[in-house]
C-alpha cells in the first residue's frame, strides 16, 4: 500500500508516518481501525473511506451500504455489488416509501 500523502510504500495503511497524517484527521493513523481491513485493501486505498464519509454525514444504514458497495464494486465484488445497491434501493422504497 501508498501513502495518499506522499506516496512512499506505507505498512499503517494510508500514511506512511507521523508527519504525513493532516491535521485534520485526528487520532494518530497508525492506531486506527481504519488501518485494519481483514479481507483485502480495497477499503484502505481510498482516499476517504466509505465508513467515514458515512459515520461523518450520519447516513442511514440502508443508504450506507449503497455507498459502500458503489465504492468497491470495481475492486471486489463487480456486478454482484451492482446488484446489491439495486437491493438496497428496493428496500429504501418500499421500506421508507411504501412502494413495492
Amino acid at each position: 500500500m501508498k501513502c495518499i500523502v506522499c506516496g512512499n510504500a506505507s505498512d499503517l495503511g494510508k500514511f506512511c508516518s507521523e508527519q504525513c497524517v493532516p491535521s485534520w484527521y485526528g487520532k494518530a493513523a497508525k492506531s486506527s481501525a481504519l488501518n485494519v481491513q481483514p479481507q483485502g485493501d480495497h477499503y484502505r486505498k481510498m482516499k476517504i473511506q466509505p465508513v467515514e464519509y458515512i459515520s461523518a454525514n450520519n447516513i442511514p444504514f440502508m443508504a450506507g451500504n449503497i455507498i459502500k458497495y458503489a465504492s468497491r464494486y470495481r475492486d471486489k465484488n463487480g456486478a454482484k455489488d451492482i446488484e446489491k445497491i439495486k437491493h438496497y434501493c428496493d428496500l429504501i422504497l418500499e421500506l421508507e416509501y411504501g412502494k413495492e
